[in-house]
């Protein structure tokens, strides 16, 4: 807050928001897959929007109808005509999806995702580009997308039920779409507007453009570039170095030096050998089965298997050695399970393991900090979206525990929260761990309990137990 006064208002945002991403936009499982490809593929594109679902609520209702000017018509008996329209719930919430490394470009030295062009393609069914434009979020697809997709008739059948059959074929055909972020002088003003075009790119045909500030209320990109790590050679980059990256050569290692053991077991089932080629043996054959005798002359002079005696426990304490960097690199390894390492025979204890925990925790709170930051920015975008559409009466939804509204009239509404504001997301101290969550509450109250301020007033006790309890 700036001001004393706007205390009130951000604590009532951030009430809203919590009640938001948790109850009615619940947006947990996208950040579980989210940070899960972070971390994986090093960097991840988030694109966050209003989503409106209608739902047939079975009623109807009347509205009267005007004309072109917008005047009332009647009936010729003199009675306002009306018209009957199906009643529907509107669901609005916001969404973030991710957009994958396969459908997203960027420009040669990008480093800003609101300032440089970026370039996604997609396939979109043609009935969701249909319902795209019904909503107004699109155009040209009937008119003009829609007579340059071939769909061949079924034969033999009558013309209307071919015809029928050909929509629904339609109906289910792929559409590439390109979607383009950029800068464009769109009314000649000599100022380039932050806008977003979508093309057919197959058929080349123009699907429709708006400008960021009719997206969000601030205007920016409704995108988010969150990077777990940097490259060396690339620190400006938008991509970013992921852990399957950092143990990709540790793992064709591990892969070669599994290729070697296989190659050793195949060379001690199946050994090479030499036999006399002057003798009575006619290796061609000679058939090998369990419990089968060959006769053959002398076979300590005519027959020799070479002995092939490969250290396969070279080959194990390799894989251990490399299994050590891959641990060093990502912290993902048996430490977590309470050992210490397999190769020096850890004891399992619990203070040499939290002492190997903090350190993992120490090497990767910059990563950490980057994926909470991210995080941040994309619920700052959330807020963003509901202060352009913000729907009326949310006030009634947001109820407390006693079933009473917790926000006055007026206070969820476009006026009601308007403004600036950044999300921030504190650690987690006990790391989602309910019995640490629990040890940090017991020890919280013990401590309140020995201040004079609490002790002393039985509503702070009261307070704090419901909060223990809790």
């Amino acid at each position: 807050p700036g001001e004393v006064t706007d205390t009130p208002k951000v604590e009532r945002i951030t009430k809203f928001m919590d009640w938001w991403a948790r109850v009615w936009s619940p947006i947990r499982s996208f950040f579980d897959s989210w940070t899960k490809y972070a971390i994986g593929m090093g960097d991840v594109l988030t694109e966050s929007a209003w989503e409106v679902e209608e739902l047939d609520s079975g009623q109807e209702e009347e509205i009267p109808m005007t004309d072109e000017q917008g005047m009332p018509l009647t009936n010729q008996d003199g009675t306002p005509a009306n018209q009957k329209i199906r009643k529907l719930n509107r669901i609005e919430k916001t969404v973030s999806r991710i957009i994958t490394k396969d459908k997203w470009l960027f420009m040669d030295g990008a480093k800003d995702i609101q300032k440089d062009v970026v370039i996604m393609k997609e396939t979109f069914l043609f009935k969701d580009l249909e319902e795209m434009e019904r909503q107004g979020m699109a155009l040209n697809i009937v008119s003009k997308l829609r007579p340059l997709i071939i769909v061949p008739a079924p034969q033999g059948l009558d013309p209307i039920e071919s015809e029928r059959i050909r929509d629904i074929k339609m109906r289910n055909v792929p559409v590439e779409i390109v979607r383009w972020y950029g800068h464009y002088d769109i009314d000649g003003t000599g100022y380039r507007d932050s806008i977003r075009m979508m093309v057919a790119s197959e058929h080349r045909v123009y699907l429709g453009g708006v400008r960021m500030k009719d997206v969000t209320k601030s205007g920016r990109r409704p995108l988010d570039c969150t990077k777990y790590n940097d490259f060396f050679r690339r620190i400006d980059s938008l991509e970013g170095e992921g852990c399957l990256h950092q143990v990709r050569e540790l793992s064709e290692e591990l892969d070669a030096i599994f290729n070697q053991m296989t190659d050793a077991n195949t060379l001690n089932v199946l050994r090479p050998g030499f036999y006399d080629p002057s003798g009575d043996l006619d290796a061609p054959t000679i058939k090998l089965a369990p419990n089968r005798m060959t006769p053959v002359t002398n076979p300590s002079q005519n027959v020799y298997f070479p002995p092939f005696d490969i250290p396969t426990e070279r080959l194990i304490n390799a894989i251990r050695l490399v299994m050590e960097f891959i641990e060093r690199l990502t912290a993902a390894s048996n430490y977590v399970m309470g050992r210490e390492s397999e190769i020096v025979g850890g004891s399992g204890t619990a203070t040499r393991t939290n002492a190997i925990m903090q350190s993992a925790e120490t090497r990767f709170t910059i990563p950490a900090d980057r994926l909470r930051a991210g995080a941040a920015r994309i619920l700052t975008t959330h807020l963003d979206l509901i202060q352009l559409n913000i729907p009326q009466g949310m006030e009634t939804r947001v109820l407390g525990e006693d079933n009473q509204p917790l926000f006055q009239q007026g206070e969820l509404t476009d006026q009601g929260i308007s403004g600036q504001y950044d999300a921030f997301l504190a650690p987690d101290l006990t790391f989602g761990s309910k019995s640490m969550e629990r040890e940090i509450a017991n020890l919280l109250y013990g401590v309140l309990l020995q201040n004079p301020l609490v002790a002393t007033d039985p509503v702070k006790i009261y307070k704090i137990t419901a909060d223990l309890l809790k």
